[in-house]
């Protein structure tokens, strides 16, 4: 939309330029000028709206065929981050619960290897009710057997150290994923918190750059002390500063969702920020 303006701008300059070459045919130059900055804007908006529309294909492709459609102004802020409290949240994340059990069942099985190492007796009864041809029945039985063994070639004290230390593996795996997701949220929050600086920052520079470029206009068009191309440098500095603060404000917005997507929270806080509009 930004875009779009700029460029119904650059017409207007176009079209005014136009009026005067008529009268005085040694401006033209200045109206090549206005041309050029024409084509350049028109092509910076094609280009974003090829953009927009990459968008649409790509939420096509995640929740179906359902029709979607992008607001024209989005205007919206998100709430503060809680950066202790994502970390808290983030002990629980599913990858190192996941980490956590695999580590237990690694230990598990060296207890389990290490119990096999041990002699193991069987009591074993039996009975068969079946009868043989003169109608008689097989007495009861009953055995004791003991197994030990006694070598293995050190095959299962290898079995069992290599299962302590896919234990130890697995802990310092999980460790080191808990480490990674406290950066993550850490910088998420912290490139949250500069690029809403940024974004503020820019809408007081679009105010002085608006009063600039009115300025630049005026004392081109009515009085000819400025020149028309310090005029279209005004108009593309006023342009490029509400890009800016548009990019910089969403950038702002992707980072919280990365925070909250780096911890495992943002289905949950989607869901409760939902049920909270919905109330």
């Amino acid at each position: 939309a930004i875009n779009q303006q700029y460029a119904e701008r650059m017409k207007q300059l176009v079209d005014m330029l136009g009026d005067i070459v008529a009268a005085d045919s040694g401006r033209a130059s200045e109206l090549v000028q206005a041309r050029a900055r024409l084509l350049e804007a028109e092509s910076g908006r094609d280009a974003w709206q090829a953009r927009e529309r990459d968008a649409e294909i790509k939420l096509r492709r995640l929740i179906g065929k359902n029709n979607v459609k992008i607001p024209q102004n989005i205007n919206f802020t998100l709430p503060d981050i809680e950066l202790n409290q994502l970390l808290s949240v983030a002990q629980n994340h599913p990858a190192l619960l996941q980490a956590e059990a695999e580590a237990k069942a690694s230990k598990l099985q060296a207890e389990s290897l290490r119990a096999a190492e041990k002699p193991q007796i069987n009591w074993v009864v039996t009975k068969s009710t079946g009868k043989d041809d003169f109608g008689r029945e097989d007495p009861w039985q009953t055995m004791v057997t003991v197994s030990w063994p006694v070598f293995r070639g050190g095959s299962a004290t290898a079995a069992r150290e290599a299962a302590l230390l896919r234990a130890e593996a697995e802990l310092e795996v999980k460790e080191k994923q808990q480490m990674d997701l406290e950066f993550e949220a850490r910088a998420a929050v912290q490139d949250a918190n500069t690029l809403l600086t940024r974004a503020n920052l820019y809408v007081n520079l679009i105010e002085e750059t608006a009063k600039v470029k009115a300025a630049f206009f005026d004392q081109w068009y009515h009085l000819g002390r400025r020149t028309l191309l310090d005029v279209l440098i005004a108009e593309s500095d006023y342009n490029n500063n509400r890009v800016n603060e548009v990019s910089y404000r969403f950038d702002s917005y992707l980072a919280v969702l990365k925070a909250y997507g780096s911890t495992g929270m943002l289905s949950r806080w989607l869901l409760d920020d939902m049920n909270n509009f919905e109330r």
